[in-house]
């Protein structure tokens, strides 16, 4: 499967993308942005892969250009709830701050709310790093919970997302990669 927006592909995640996926979430200025921080053996990548379930976990390789630059997902679908929890990563240094990664997620985030038709999402993430911090506020995000490891949790409606990140989807709109 892959959705294509704003100059951006996301493809799902296959067993082919595992080792660069894995190579990304080991590098240093990646994993020490994670709550899970240890190195990722292959085994356990493939593990992890095999224990998706291909209608509650959506794992989405970001490209621009024909380039993969980031994992983004969402996963841990409650159907019952119509919410999901959505996070995800960018494997280069050079791309962190970029568009890109707000591209990648703008689109991921439409098809939670359009094609999967959820009324909520979560995201986790240590308010610390700034980019991402603004970037969810950008979206919608409002903090609930202050986790005790200093991470928080926040969510966004369906509605909230699409007032906040209208004008930025309106200039997405009119951008090329």
């Amino acid at each position: 499967m892959r959705l294509s927006g704003y100059g951006i592909e996301l493809i799902r995640l296959e067993a082919e993308h595992l080792e660069l996926v894995r190579q990304w979430r080991n590098q240093e200025f990646v994993r020490t942005r994670m709550q899970f921080q240890e190195i990722i053996e292959a085994p356990d990548q493939i593990n992890w892969f095999g224990c998706l379930h291909p209608e509650n976990d959506w794992y989405f390789v970001a490209a621009a250009a024909d380039r993969p630059f980031g994992l983004f997902h969402i996963k841990n679908i409650d159907r019952n709830n119509l919410s999901g929890e959505a996070g995800g990563f960018v494997g280069h240094p050079e791309t962190v701050e970029s568009i890109l990664p707000a591209l990648a997620i703008l689109l991921l985030m439409e098809f939670a709310f359009h094609t999967l038709q959820l009324e909520t999402l979560e995201a986790k993430y240590h308010p610390d790093v700034i980019p991402i911090a603004r970037m969810n506020e950008q979206m919608g995000y409002e903090v609930f919970l202050q986790e005790t490891d200093g991470f928080v949790r926040a969510r966004v409606g369906k509605a909230r997302f699409f007032q906040q990140a209208g004008k930025f989807i309106r200039a997405a709109l009119k951008f090329r990669v």
